[in-house]
């Protein structure tokens, strides 16, 4: 036999200390049992050493199992050629390289099942530190991470974070954004699985090698065969990663960092699991019945200082946190190194479970039928809902019963204002059919006056009537104890949770209008109540029957109209109608909009605005309110105040801009003032901007003339309308000759 005949030659498929084992493993069958074609087994024996006489790779191993037996188990060639480490065994390890990945994810996926996080937790949700410079970066969800669209596939951690994940965590939270989260989906090789490593140990206070060990691998009964963080007894059976020759015989450059020992005890989460292939167990038992104590696999660093510094500390100051006991400790012995931390967080948790102080008990509540009503504010900014392209800055007001589960939601543009919980609460009362005997809230500033925790008065006198109109009690939890308000605060986020995935399914989160976006979630919180219909039902007996009628779910202020034809209500200028100039408007002030009258007369509706968070101030302008002034001064438009807000679409702003470049500003005006004036006359301001449009991507100015033309009514669609007079003689054969005599 040739040299390269002895490097090519298999070894036995099991040595002699795991044909002991056998009977625990998968039971070994003969491949046509289990309906294979032995032959095509044998045709992949010899093309492996086919590629190991060409250098193609140095060996490997092979099991092959089907309908619970395993028909083909080999091992071929060297583990490492170039050491002379040996041939390769049943239990040599191989780097899996990125199926490492789907071992990482699994540990994600089992924190989701237990609702510890959500696919759509924002990454900063849990790592405060990863959003703190303030670019889209605090956008980046767990469901980005999982699905390679995180937006910074090229970036790593050092060397250094291997070992010590303080680092880690710092180095992740550093990563700079190539693009933003979600717009696309580019493999992130190891960025993505670092991230999801921190996000792990941040939630489980755990190293997150040992959290996949206990909750993916050690389930699986593999733990011999499978590591992530291998231990540095067994870095021998890991077989070395070499480079190839290519064609020309010239050896393929390769990164040598992951032949190192820092490599196979770091765990790479994207890439740094061994596994050898022979990792099939089946036993009768169950895994409780299997699994035996975990021997300690490094020395105990706080071994000398637990009993002697932390204990003494904790005993002293009970509420300390562990983080301040972390530094303390790093002061007195700074030799321990800051590896320490989540080892030292782990153990505090464990002594206090034994020797801690009792802990304030939640107690779950019996809740009668008809009975309590809750309501509360949810914020909605994180789902990036948009209206025709524009960010939604909003709310959701949220009711619920706390016995049925009955929910309803409404958008609410402004904050937690009286006007948004009656106008909310209202609405969801007579959807219900009924009311309360009880509507509790978690002290909203809306509803209450905060100024003494023992002060029963400080309901303000609003809500006071509010909830008397309708029979109910007001109630409220105790400042600052939110889980008091639990049947409510957790149906926050499970609503929140099915809005996000409706989002996902219907492919975009945005909506051509207001009124498209509440129809949405309507449809969401409807279906979420046919859930519980049965139970709703039930309830609606109980309730209190409702009141004749609504109560006001608005303010009332009274405005004057200036000589520029506008008001200013609440830091936001509204134009209206010139011929109220000089008059006293009441106004009617709603959530989200603005009903005007003069005297008792309903004049007009006006949407409503809001100042910006700066304290700068709004504006509501409608260029149908004003154009008829502008025709006769259209200069007037060159440095008007509200300028940008008088055009109603964005191709009327690049129409005017692109006729000032071009034109003398005294005709750009003219031309832009006439623009409006024809889509107000002729009722055409959508197809007008989509002409604007068409024609400034051409490169042309708008033409009048033509403009003018193509909106003129057509004279072959007028109707031709023909009026025949009938003779007045028709009407006295009607009335009667008898009549027409007495008359006269």
């Amino acid at each position: 036999m040739s040299a390269n005949e002895r490097n090519v030659v298999s070894f036995p498929s099991v040595s002699e200390s795991r044909r002991q084992m056998n009977e625990s493993f998968l039971k070994s069958s003969d491949p046509m049992s289990a309906g294979m074609n032995s032959r095509r087994l044998d045709l992949l024996s010899s093309l492996i050493r086919r590629h190991i006489s060409d250098g193609r790779y140095e060996g490997c191993q092979v099991a092959v199992a089907r309908n619970g037996s395993l028909v083909f188990s080999r091992t071929f060639g060297s583990s490492d050629e170039i050491t002379k480490r040996g041939p390769v065994q049943d239990d040599t390890l191989f780097v899996l390289r990125s199926i490492t990945k789907s071992f990482t994810a699994a540990a994600i996926w089992s924190l989701v099942e237990e609702g510890r996080i959500s696919f759509h937790d924002r990454v900063a949700d849990h790592i405060p530190e990863f959003g703190a410079k303030g670019d889209c970066k605090h956008a980046v969800t767990i469901f980005h991470l999982l699905t390679h669209q995180a937006g910074f596939p090229h970036a790593d951690v050092t060397k250094e974070a291997w070992a010590d994940h303080r680092r880690m965590r710092d180095e992740v939270c550093s990563y700079q954004l190539e693009w933003t989260p979600g717009s696309r989906i580019v493999y992130h090789r190891y960025a993505a699985h670092w991230v999801l490593a921190a996000i792990i140990e941040s939630i489980t206070g755990t190293d997150f090698r040992d959290v996949v060990r206990e909750r993916v691998i050690d389930p699986l009964r593999i733990s011999n065969e499978l590591f992530l963080g291998l231990p540095e007894e067994d870095h021998c059976r890991v077989a070395r990663e070499h480079s190839p020759a290519d064609r020309l015989g010239r050896e393929i450059p390769f990164h040598t960092a992951e032949n190192t020992a820092e490599w196979y005890l770091a765990g790479h989460p994207a890439g740094g699991g061994t596994s050898t292939a022979y990792r099939i167990e089946q036993d009768r038992r169950l895994p409780s019945q299997k699994k035996a104590p975990r021997g300690r696999r490094r020395p105990d660093p706080l071994a000398r200082v637990f009993e002697t510094d932390i204990v003494p500390m904790l005993k002293a100051a009970p509420g300390v946190r562990p983080v301040t006991i972390f530094e303390e400790l790093l002061r007195r012995h700074p030799e321990l190194g800051a590896g320490i931390r989540r080892t030292l967080e782990r153990r505090i948790r464990a002594w206090r479970a034994i020797h801690g102080e009792e802990q304030e008990v939640i107690f779950r509540q019996t809740h009668e039928p008809g009975q309590r009503g809750l309501s509360d504010f949810t914020d909605m900014g994180e789902l990036g809902v948009t209206i025709a392209g524009v960010p939604l800055d909003h709310r959701l007001y949220h009711f619920r019963l706390a016995y049925s589960g009955f929910e309803h939601a409404h958008v609410v543009l402004g904050g937690e204002s009286f006007i948004a919980l009656a106008g909310g609460l209202q609405n969801a009362l007579w959807s219900l059919g009924g009311a309360p005997r009880e509507h509790r809230t978690d002290s909203l500033s809306a509803a209450f006056c905060n100024l003494d925790r023992d002060a029963k008065d400080d309901l303000t006198r609003r809500y006071e009537d509010l909830c008397a109109h309708y029979g109910m009690r007001p109630s409220r939890n105790n400042r600052g104890i939110a889980h008091e308000n639990g049947a409510i605060e957790s149906s926050h986020g499970h609503l929140k949770r099915a809005v996000g995935d409706a989002l996902l399914l219907r492919g975009t989160a945005d909506f051509d209008d207001l009124a498209a976006y509440r129809g949405f979630i309507d449809e969401i919180v409807s279906r979420r109540n046919a859930r519980n219909a049965k139970r709703i039902d039930s309830e609606r007996t109980a309730l209190q029957d409702l009141p004749d009628r609504r109560t006001s779910d608005y303010e009332e202020v009274i405005v004057h109209v200036t000589s520029s034809g506008v008001f200013t209500l609440r830091k936001v200028f509204y134009t209206v109608p010139s011929r109220l100039i000089g008059h006293r408007l009441r106004v009617r002030l709603y959530d989200d909009h603005l009903d005007v009258f003069v005297g008792g007369t309903h004049l007009l509706t006006l949407p409503r605005g809001r100042p910006h968070p700066n304290g700068k101030h709004d504006q509501v302008v409608d260029y149908r309110h004003v154009i008829h002034s502008l025709r006769r001064k259209p200069m007037a438009l060159l440095n008007l105040v509200y300028r940008d807000q008088l055009f109603p679409r964005e191709a009327y702003r690049r129409a005017f801009d692109v006729l000032r470049k071009r034109l003398p500003d005294k005709k750009a005006c003219r031309i832009m003032v006439d623009l409006l004036a024809l889509a107000h006359e002729r009722g055409c301001e959508a197809e007008l901007a989509d002409q604007l449009t068409a024609d400034l991507n051409d490169g042309r100015l708008p033409d009048l003339n033509r403009l003018r033309t193509h909106f003129a009514p057509d004279p072959a669609q007028m109707p031709n309308v023909v009026v025949r007079l009938a003779p007045l003689a028709t009407y006295e054969c009607l009335i009667g000759t008898a009549e027409i005599g007495g008359a006269a």
